[in-house]
C-alpha cells in the first residue's frame, strides 16, 4: 500500500509474458475460485506452455500471490487518484474509502471467492500474513495524513476498525443485501460515520 500511495517505488513492470498469464489467472479464479484453478488452466488460457508457468512464477500458490500483490497495487492506485484533490483530511477518508468498496465489491475474484470460497476470504481477512483489518488500518493511517491534520491514534484505530467491518460486510453479503446507498448517499453516510468516531470535524482538518 505504501508503493501504491507513493511511499516507495514501484517493482518492475511486469512482462508481456507475465501480464498475459497473470490476466488469464484472473479471469480464471473469476470463473472457477481458487481451489479448482490448475496450472493447466492458466497455461491453455495464457497461451503459454506449463513450464513457462513455473519458470516465471515457481508454484500456484506463488502465481496467486503475485496476482493478489498486482490487484492490490492496482486497487490502491485507484484509492490514491480518487483522494488526490480531497480538500481536507474528512473527505480524503471518505473519497479513498467510497473508491475501494467500490472496487471491492465490483471485483470478479473477490466476488467469486467472497459466494463460493467465503472461508477463504474469511481467513484472509483474520489470519492472513497482512490481515484485512491491519491492511485498512495502515490505508486510512496514509489517507489521514493530510496537510497538518492529525487525527489521535485511538480514533483513527476505531475508525479503521469500524470502516475495515463495513467493507468486509459489503464484500460478503449478496449484491441485493447490502446497503444500495447511491454514490452521494452513501459518502454522506461514511463521513457521518467518521465524524462520529473523531468527534470534531476540525480534528481532522475538515472545512
Amino acid at each position: 500500500m505504501r508503493e501504491a500511495l507513493g511511499g516507495v517505488p514501484a517493482p518492475p513492470a511486469d512482462t508481456a509474458t507475465d501480464t498475459r498469464i497473470l490476466d488469464a489467472t484472473l479471469q480464471l479464479v473469476g470463473e472457477y475460485g481458487e481451489r479448482r484453478l490448475t496450472v493447466d488452466d492458466v497455461a491453455a488460457g495464457s497461451r503459454v506452455a506449463r513450464a513457462t508457468i513455473f519458470r516465471r512464477f515457481g508454484s500456484k500458490d506463488a502465481l496467486l500471490q503475485r496476482l493478489y500483490q498486482r490487484e492490490v497495487r492496482t486497487a490502491m492506485a485507484l484509492v490514491h487518484d480518487a483522494m488526490r484533490d480531497a480538500p481536507d483530511a474528512t473527505t480524503s477518508i471518505v473519497d479513498g474509502f467510497c473508491c475501494l468498496l467500490d472496487h471491492t465489491t465490483g471485483h470478479p475474484v473477490i466476488q467469486r471467492i467472497a459466494r463460493a470460497e467465503p472461508d477463504i476470504m474469511v481467513g484472509l481477512w483474520r489470519d492472513g500474513e497482512t490481515p484485512g483489518l491491519a491492511m485498512i488500518r495502515a490505508l486510512l493511517t496514509v489517507l489521514a495524513q493530510h496537510g497538518d491534520a492529525v487525527i489521535p491514534r485511538r480514533d483513527l484505530e476505531q475508525l479503521s476498525d469500524l470502516l475495515a467491518r463495513l467493507l468486509f460486510a459489503e464484500t460478503l453479503l449478496p449484491p441485493d443485501a447490502r446497503l444500495g446507498l447511491a454514490s452521494r448517499a452513501r459518502e454522506a453516510y461514511v463521513r457521518q460515520l467518521v465524524g462520529a468516531v473523531v468527534g470534531r470535524d476540525d480534528a481532522v482538518g475538515a472545512r
